[in-house]
């Protein structure tokens, strides 16, 4: 029975095919000739392989579509409450009410427009 404390290292076989001086003295030499630039080797049509990424919710919606498919109409006259709402949430209440978007606009544009129709009093 073994009562020795702690691990021993086990040494690996020693194979007689593999020259290991003579490994090392190749690759100093490959360097040498590239001057120390490892170049790398031109793969197969087999390890090649293409990804195609999926189309995120996130990508950009086209314009003059709702961005949410429940929207109803929204009749609130006061300024404030326009101005506290979402991008998007303006977008579709101009859209609900027939009105073309143009990429680029900001929100105060989109405010601007909501009351500038009939629907809603100009209070601006």
């Amino acid at each position: 029975m073994d009562t020795s404390i702690g691990q021993t290292k086990r040494e690996a076989p020693i194979d007689p095919t593999i020259d290991s001086k003579a490994k090392s003295k190749a690759k100093a030499e490959a360097k040498a000739k590239t001057g120390g630039l490892d170049i790398p080797v031109q793969g197969t049509e087999d390890d090649s392989i293409d990804i195609l990424n999926p189309k995120s919710k996130f990508d950009e919606t086209p314009l003059n579509t709702l961005t949410n498919r429940n929207a109803r109409m929204d009749t609130n006259e006061k300024k404030t409450h326009w101005n506290r709402q979402n991008i998007p949430y303006l977008r579709d209440q101009l859209i609900l009410r027939r009105v073309k978007i143009e990429k680029g606009i900001k929100k105060a544009d989109l405010v601007k427009q909501i009351f500038n129709i009939d629907g809603i009093r100009n209070r601006s």
